[in-house]
């Protein structure tokens, strides 16, 4: 029998998971030496992670089709599509 997680994780798993990362590698980066190979990778890799984060969140607050507590994406009324590229 499959266990269903809470439902508080359910939506945000990814963005826990990613922020997870990110707590990880900031306490590998305040035990390495900045200076180091070492340090600048764990560096480099916490701005990377901090990118997907927020990314992840942006688009959750955006647009998630079939949300029904997102943002819906403006429909354009001659063709009902969704434009990618303004016209106007």
């Amino acid at each position: 029998m499959a266990h269903k997680p809470p439902a508080a994780f359910e939506g945000h798993s990814l963005s826990i998971a990613a922020g997870g990362v990110v707590l990880f590698r900031t306490a590998l980066y305040l035990r390495a030496q900045p200076d180091s190979h070492a340090g600048s990778f764990y560096g480099n890799a916490i701005a990377d992670w901090t990118g997907t984060v927020l990314i992840v969140l942006a688009t959750k607050r955006l647009y998630e089709v079939g949300s029904l507590e997102s943002n819906k994406p403006p429909q354009d009324k001659r063709t009902g599509a969704c434009p990618l590229v303004s016209t106007r």
